[in-house]
């Protein structure tokens, strides 16, 4: 898992939520969960599409 800060604060710079979104309240935890897994799902399928278009050798 990301430090604390980059937990909290890593989706905003993507759009998935507002920092106002996160001072207010409406986001629960679980939410934060399920944003950061897929923001790592995602960049994982970038890093895979990436190493598949590299040339070989």
């Amino acid at each position: 898992m990301p430090d604390e800060e980059q937990f909290y604060m890593g989706p905003i710079e993507l759009g998935y939520y507002s920092y106002i979104d996160l001072l207010e309240g409406p986001l629960q935890i679980e939410h934060l969960v399920e944003i950061n897994e897929a923001m790592s799902y995602s960049a994982e399928n970038r890093r895979r599409i990436q190493e598949a278009q590299r040339p070989n050798g």
